[in-house]
């Protein structure tokens, strides 16, 4: 039984999360994909959210939990994030995995995800591209892309489980890591998985 049963069982929910400098009041990439997913998606079943890079990923990974917590089927769930909001919404999928075997991530698509350390002391390694993110075993497929231009760079994404995660090479693109987001091939890319 739901925790709510007054509210409509949750079908899908699509997560997405910003870069660094980015926030709900600027408009930015991750803002206009929200957008777009918003009005494909959105309504009574099917949330659409927007956090920055440094959302509490556990609170959300409990909220969702408890709105789905024994709906037969469990929702369907798509995340989203650019640069450290990648790291963001890799941690997001790991503490739904913490929670029940249930919440498997459908899609994970992320736009020059960036490794961020716990401590600022440790953030350097965002700059160097060590060490590689690990993909918790929940998420079934993983679209990237990645850019060569400067740094920050998209650093190298490893699934906790290569049999039952598919992480294929990353799609190259030919701009700098402040407009990853905006790239045509990851907004095209997301709306894609979104509707798999």
């Amino acid at each position: 039984m739901t925790p709510y049963p007054h509210a409509k069982p949750l079908a899908a929910a699509h997560i997405l999360f910003s870069g660094f400098t980015q926030s709900e009041a600027r408009p930015n990439g991750i803002l206009r994909l929200w957008r777009r997913l918003h009005d494909l998606h959105a309504g009574p079943d099917t949330a659409v959210l927007y956090y920055t890079w440094d959302a509490d990923t556990s609170a959300l990974a409990e909220w969702i939990w408890r709105l789905s917590n024994g709906d037969d089927p469990p929702p369907r769930l798509y995340v989203y994030g650019y640069s450290w909001g990648g790291w963001a919404a890799v941690q997001f999928c790991r503490q739904l995995s913490l929670r029940s075997d249930r919440l498997a991530v459908r899609r994970l698509v992320l736009s020059d995800p960036v490794y961020r350390h716990k401590l600022w002391i440790g953030n350097w390694r965002a700059l160097v591209g060590w060490p590689p993110i690990r993909v918790p075993r929940n998420v079934r497929a993983v679209w990237s892309c990645r850019q060569e231009q400067n740094r920050p760079r998209g650093h190298r994404l490893v699934a906790d489980d290569p049999l039952g995660t598919s992480i294929p090479e990353p799609v190259l693109l030919s701009i700098t890591h402040q407009y990853a987001d905006d790239a045509y091939a990851f907004q095209d890319a997301a709306e894609a998985a979104s509707k798999e």
